[in-house]
This record gives structure tokens, C-alpha cells and sequence, in this order.
């Protein structure tokens, strides 16, 4: 009987030192869990009063953007109307020469300063897209307005407006303008021989709604496919010698990257086409009856 006691007592000193150190153990983990739950808190902590010194700094360097830019475009303005009314005077040949350089060089850096100072809206989101009533016809002929500010006698250019459409589309065209107007402008940049053409396609989509496809095509050197994806890139160009030769900042298709951005659509370039390149986005727009 008292074997079996014994037994009995010793199995019970073996569960509760068993218990003890079950508890222990738990305890243990316990505390773990919770100076790794208060790192956790810290590390979270910190993260949040990065995003807000983050958050600060983006908007002190968009508002620095905007402040320059406008300062900038005042005094660039200033030069660019003095040149034009010094081209009005009695001036020789070499010196309408150098006249006409200051002022295309001052119509670029304008050009630039704008881009950024638009960019710099579009990334504080102060630009929305705004659908209106379109006249497609109306439209066609501001894309022909488009093309024909860089016209050249080299470069022939047309815009093609392809499949029946309705009159009148819904869509916010000021947008769309501004979208393509950076690639017309790289198509001119890149292009000394051929044509530089802009379509429009339509496809129905529902009862009520149309997608519409604008297409960019050149003839020019074209754009290798490893590097189209880079292009879309703030201040990137295909390589150093395409910035060298023919300028620019390298903004443009940023920049359609993000007026697309707010009509929920992209820009993308044809794979393997045989000369120059393709760029084109879609966008869909509501029926106006």
C-alpha cells in the first residue's frame, strides 16, 4: 500500500515540475512576444514619422517647383518679347541670325519650365480629369492644329480618324491633348524624313460606351524594346547620345504616363515595328446622343 503511495506522490512531483516548467516555458514566450510586439510598435512608429517627414519634404519640393517655375517663366517671357521686338528693327542678316537662336533657345527652356511646373501639378494631384461633350470633327481639326505647329516641308503628317463614330463622345479632350502633345513632339524630335502620322480609332464596347485608341507613328530612329518600359521614367532618355543630339529633359512621356494615369489609362509602344515607332493609349469614353 504504501508502495503504491510513494508511486502516487512521485508521479504528482514529476506533473507539477512538469507544469512548472511548462509555465516557465510559456512565460517566457510570453514576454518574448512582447518585447518583440513593442519593437514592432516602435519599428511602426517609426516608419509612420518617416512617411510624414516624407510626405513634408515631397510637398515642399513640389511647392519649390512651382515657385520656381513661375519665377522662371516671368523673366523668360521678358527675353523672349524683347528678342521679338529687337527682330523688328533694322538689324543685318548675321544678327537676325543669332536673334532667331535666342529665341528658339528661349521658346525650349519655356517649354521645359512649363513641363515641370505641369508635372509638378500632376504630382500633387491639383489636376483631374473633367469629361465634356466632344464634337469629333471639332476634335479631329485641334489634332490637326497639333501636328502642324512642328510641320515641316521633310516630314509629311495626317490625322486619320478611323471607323464610324458617333458625332459626339464624352471625354476630357484638354487631357488627352496634353497627353499626346509629348508625343508628337518626340515623334518631330526623332524624325528628319517621312512622316509622322496620328490616328484615331474607335471600338464599341457597350451599348454606351466607346473605346477610342490614339496612335503616334513616325519614321525616326526608333526605340530599342529594352528600354521601353525605362522611357516612362522621370529625366530618362533612351541613351546619352540620343540627350546629347537632341535635347530635352527627358519628361515628355513621364508625363503621359501621368494625365493617362488620371484617366485610368497607359502608354505603350508597338513591339518590332519596321522603322521609327509606335506610341498609343486608349481611353473610353460615354456616348453623347
Amino acid at each position: 500500500m504504501m508502495n503504491e503511495i510513494d508511486l502516487l506522490k512521485r508521479r504528482l512531483d514529476r506533473e507539477k515540475r512538469s507544469r512548472e516548467a511548462a509555465e516557465d516555458i510559456a512565460e517566457d514566450r510570453l514576454r518574448e512576444a512582447y518585447v518583440a510586439n513593442q519593437q514592432l510598435l516602435e519599428v511602426k512608429e517609426a516608419l509612420h514619422n518617416s512617411n510624414v517627414e516624407l510626405e513634408k519634404s515631397l510637398k515642399v519640393k513640389d511647392q519649390f517647383l512651382q515657385t520656381m517655375s513661375h519665377e522662371l517663366r516671368t523673366p523668360l517671357n521678358g527675353i523672349m518679347g524683347m528678342a521679338e521686338l529687337l527682330s523688328m528693327t533694322i538689324v543685318s542678316g548675321q544678327e537676325q541670325k543669332y536673334l532667331s537662336m535666342l529665341k528658339d533657345c528661349s521658346a525650349s527652356l519655356l517649354k521645359m519650365v512649363s513641363a515641370i511646373l505641369y508635372y509638378s501639378e500632376l504630382s500633387s494631384g491639383q489636376i483631374k480629369a473633367v469629361p465634356t461633350a466632344v464634337s469629333l470633327s471639332h476634335f479631329q481639326t485641334e489634332l490637326n492644329t497639333l501636328l502642324s505647329v512642328n510641320e515641316s516641308t521633310a516630314i509629311h503628317t495626317d490625322v486619320s480618324v478611323q471607323g464610324d463614330l458617333p458625332s459626339l463622345l464624352y471625354f476630357d479632350a484638354d487631357l488627352v491633348k496634353k497627353a499626346l502633345q509629348p508625343l508628337i513632339d518626340n515623334a518631330f524630335k526623332f524624325t528628319t524624313a517621312g512622316y509622322v502620322h496620328l490616328s484615331v480609332r474607335g471600338k464599341t464596347v457597350a451599348a454606351d460606351l466607346i473605346e477610342l485608341t490614339f496612335e503616334v507613328a513616325d519614321t525616326g530612329i526608333g526605340i530599342a524594346n529594352p528600354v521601353i518600359e525605362e522611357l516612362v521614367d522621370r529625366f530618362k532618355q533612351q541613351d546619352a547620345s540620343s540627350t546629347r543630339e537632341h535635347g530635352g529633359i527627358g519628361l515628355g512621356l513621364s508625363l503621359v504616363k501621368e494625365l493617362l494615369g488620371i484617366m485610368n489609362s497607359h502608354v505603350a509602344v508597338k513591339p518590332n515595328t519596321p522603322q521609327g515607332s509606335i506610341f498609343y493609349f486608349s481611353i473610353q469614353c460615354a456616348i453623347k446622343e
